[in-house]
């Protein structure tokens, strides 16, 4: 008998555990499955009210012993269900290696990736053609059974009471709902974003254009926007969560974020410097607007990023904040039209 349980292991980081959420709904939908989630404790908001999640586990530290603890807990409980191991590190290897029943492994593509990063894509490889989302779901589906990718979406749940609340903040900035950019400047690393001055030209262009906008993220060094929509800093996970899902259009760097936006299936303008498709990290469906220099030799320069860029950044320099805020423009009142139709 199929188990109507599984466990599925992902610690990190942002943007990859929002994308398991794809592979989630859709056993749950389909397959009438429950997951049980193993994440690091910052990253469990992301997870919080799905109806196809049971249960929650988390790991505050790196501790041995903490994981330990956690796998003699899920095993009391869940004893021989099948584990999805989403992450393939040293701690998710050592709980699946433990685990008496079937365990499926997530294949990294770590050769594929690093041969085509060294060949800067002139070796290519079948399967860096698929999505993030469908390489978890290759996990645990057969090549010739896996799910259209358009099943895989990442999905998000808020509450009411989430969304009230963020209308409540909205509200405070003289703002409404379905009115107003969310832009995420941040990324993880200096190279995946604008330079500063990028921002800013940017944010000026679209307040001469009467567009309505707040700023979303967490950074050390903030965007010297000094108003009240400048929220860098001051919103929970779950907060951010509910205020990009009120917002008309995200525009957003290769982050977590703009996996957020996608997540909540918001209208999403994505700005992709040193990254390619073949990473898997691309987001996709009618709603998403892909901005990348083309004519880029150097790319990809890595496979997750790096803080320093030896061509001054021109795969992101090369995108003009005029254009994006043309396309900002040209998005937020096409939906305008569009609604005027129904």
């Amino acid at each position: 008998m199929m188990s109507k349980n599984y466990i599925i292991i992902r610690f990190s980081s942002l943007g990859d555990t929002i994308l398991t959420t794809g592979l989630i709904e859709y056993l749950g939908r389909i397959e009438n499955k429950k997951t049980i989630i193993v994440t690091k404790k910052n990253f469990a908001p992301i997870f919080f009210h799905n109806p196809f999640i049971e249960k929650i586990y988390t790991l505050e530290t790196s501790s041995i012993f903490e994981l330990f603890n956690l796998f003699k807990t899920i095993k009391r409980k869940y004893k021989n269900i099948p584990i999805l191991d989403l992450h393939v590190n040293l701690r998710s290897s050592f709980l699946s290696l433990l685990w008496q029943g079937k365990v499926y492994r997530y294949s990294k593509l770590s050769l594929q990736r690093r041969i085509f990063l060294l060949s800067k894509g002139k070796i290519k490889f079948k399967a860096l053609n698929y999505s993030v989302p469908e390489r978890y779901a290759l996990t645990y589906f057969a090549l010739n059974n896996i799910p259209k990718k358009i099943f895989l979406v990442p999905k998000i749940y808020l509450t009411q009471k989430e969304k009230i609340k963020a209308q409540k903040i909205l509200k405070k900035l003289h703002l409404k709902s379905n009115n107003f950019v969310a832009i995420h400047p941040y990324a993880s690393f200096k190279t995946k974003t604008w330079p500063q001055n990028y921002w800013l030209e940017y944010i000026d262009y679209i307040e001469k254009k009467h567009i309505p906008y707040i700023i979303l993220g967490r950074e050390k060094q903030i965007l010297p926007v000094y108003n009240s929509y400048n929220l860098t800093n001051k919103t929970t996970l779950r907060e951010t969560l509910a205020l990009l899902n009120e917002a008309k259009i995200v525009l957003s760097t290769d982050s977590g974020p703009m996996h957020m936006a996608w997540a909540l299936n918001k209208p999403l303008i994505c700005l992709f410097g040193p990254s390619v498709p073949e990473w898997g990290f691309f987001p996709y469906g009618e709603n998403v607007h892909i901005f990348q220099e083309r004519n880029i030799k150097c790319r990809p320069c890595s496979l997750h990023g790096t803080s320093t860029c030896s061509y001054n950044l021109q795969c992101l320099k090369k995108i003009s904040p005029f254009l994006i805020s043309e396309a900002t423009y040209t998005l937020y009142h096409k939906k305008d039209k569009d609604e005027d139709k129904i």
